[in-house]
């Protein structure tokens, strides 16, 4: 598909509109003549009777590709929004099909020895109507910090602290990690030993039982034996694999996202370990992308063709640990110390006092930038209070992991007549746990701009361990809509 200055739309993917949009990379000089080509992806309104436009929407990250937001997700999204809007996305600088690619790497194998180590908008709608979750926050607010007059409708869900984000002080992103740890405990109790397979006599005895995993794991890591796998299942491993301590911690902090969704199957598997049994480890951890596949020498460019090779370069994925700290990094303050040995001892000095239970997975949303000496050339700095043009609609669980409601409550402050609807609910953004009290209101706010009053707390249908949704019917709109976005975040979990 050829790039144009001019957002030209062709059909992609079935049912949607792809375009690939050329703009300066440097806004400030635009004349030198280097250009960014963004990847756009547009899912057309089906009700044209009463159109509203479209809608922008970020899936977060930094790292995320808006483009594999729409293709996954673009139906639930418009059903959640209402069939009257467009929904639009693109791939922000170096991710997924936005060229040039934020890849540090020749090819995937020189990526995985690595870790083996270790826009322009379319003129069809004067004002912006958006909808950004996560690090999409941080988009959403800068622009209408940037451009309140342009602000028509705007959502923005498990908001990052915006002040913190461009400080670089990344603290209060943990106001509620532990609070989210300590639920596991409570509601695996709660559950009982039939639904939760970790279970003990307390939420006590069951925090105690996962440090004693930890400890044995530090000491003695889990061996797997391509022997000891059941390969009739499908899975199995060439050689073989050692489960670590933070192999295990990673993944009880990654299930802190969506503990709905992952706290039972995290229960049984952490069972297992404390059995000694790592297969059921490894075989999640692979499938949910937390684990690499076991590696394989063979896979060098002369073996391109290889059909157990990995794809070339740029992959089809949300996005790459590259991108993640490109644009996290580079966004720091200008200070070259900020990310020296000594402000990252402080910085881990600090964290663990606040967040004791998490903090050494959390260390590296910015220990990962350590040495790192790049900066954006200009990036946005204030005013942030500003009165945008219409109220904007921040939403918060009460317990997310990365993105908590103070985070919320603090944004709202800078823009004039927002609400913060709360969702009684755990884990990061609202999305991952349905809510019909929460679609109602953003649907409402969609169709009609008028949002909820400030305050408002929505309710969940579902619970860790507890009871499911109850689906009236698939043909219900509203329900419909709800289990899309529901797995919408367990894909991009």
């Amino acid at each position: 598909m050829t790039p144009s200055q001019t957002l030209i739309w062709r059909n992609c993917y079935d049912d949607l509109e792809c375009g690939r949009l050329s703009v300066p990379l440097d806004w400030l000089n635009p004349s030198d003549g280097r250009r960014v080509v963004l990847a756009v992806v547009r899912r057309n309104a089906t009700d044209r009777n009463n159109y509203l436009g479209p809608i922008f929407v970020n899936p977060g990250g930094p790292g995320g590709s808006g483009v594999e937001w729409v293709i996954e997700g673009g139906k639930a999204l418009q059903a959640a929004a209402g069939e009257n809007h467009d929904i639009i996305s693109w791939d922000p600088r170096g991710v997924g099909a936005t060229t040039p690619s934020a890849h540090c790497w020749s090819n995937p194998q020189e990526a995985e020895i690595w870790e083996m180590g270790k826009l322009g908008l379319p003129d069809s709608h004067p004002d912006m109507l958006y909808w950004g979750q996560s690090y999409g926050t941080v988009l959403g607010g800068t622009f209408a910090a940037m451009f309140p007059d342009r602000v028509e409708i705007m959502v923005v869900d498990g908001n990052v602290n915006l002040d913190e984000w461009y400080n670089g002080t990344s603290i209060h992103f943990t106001d509620s990690t532990d609070g989210v740890m300590l639920a596991f405990f409570d509601f695996c109790h709660k559950a009982g030993p039939s639904k939760c397979a970790f279970y003990a006599y307390s939420p006590a005895a069951i925090q105690e039982r996962l440090e004693s995993l930890y400890s044995r794991l530090r000491m003695n890591p889990v061996q797997v034996l391509p022997s000891s796998v059941n390969t009739t299942t499908g899975f199995s491993i060439p050689r073989p694999e050692i489960i670590a301590y933070s192999d295990v911690k990673y993944m009880v902090i990654a299930a802190l996202y969506q503990p709905r969704l992952f706290w039972p199957k995290e229960a049984q598997i952490l069972s297992e370990l404390d059995k000694g049994n790592g297969v059921p480890f490894l075989e999640y951890t692979i499938e949910r992308g937390h684990r690499r596949t076991p590696f394989s020498c063979s896979c060098f460019p002369k073996y391109d063709n290889d059909s157990n090779c990995p794809s070339s370069y740029p992959l089809k994925a949300i996005g790459n640990g590259d991108a993640t700290n490109l644009v996290h990094c580079a966004e720091a303050p200008r200070d070259e110390n900020f990310h020296s040995l000594e402000a990252m001892t402080k910085y881990r000095d600090e964290l663990q006092t606040k967040s004791p239970l998490s903090w050494s997975a959390m260390f590296e949303n910015r220990g990962s930038c350590a040495g790192w000496k790049s900066r954006n050339i200009w990036r946005f700095e204030g005013p942030w209070h500003v009165t945008p043009a219409h109220p904007i609609l921040f939403i918060g669980n009460t317990f997310d992991n990365i993105t908590p409601l103070t985070s919320a409550v603090h944004n709202a402050g800078y823009f004039a007549n927002s609400s913060v609807l709360v969702q009684n609910s755990y884990g990061h953004c609202s999305i991952g746990t349905p809510s019909r009290c929460t679609m109602q209101a953003r649907k409402k706010y969609f169709q009609t701009g008028e949002s909820p009053k400030n305050g408002t707390v929505c309710q969940p249908d579902a619970y860790p361990f507890g009871v499911e949704l109850k689906i009236s019917s698939l043909d219900n709109e509203m329900d419909s809509a709800m289990v899309g976005l529901v797995e919408l975040a367990k894909r991009f979990s």
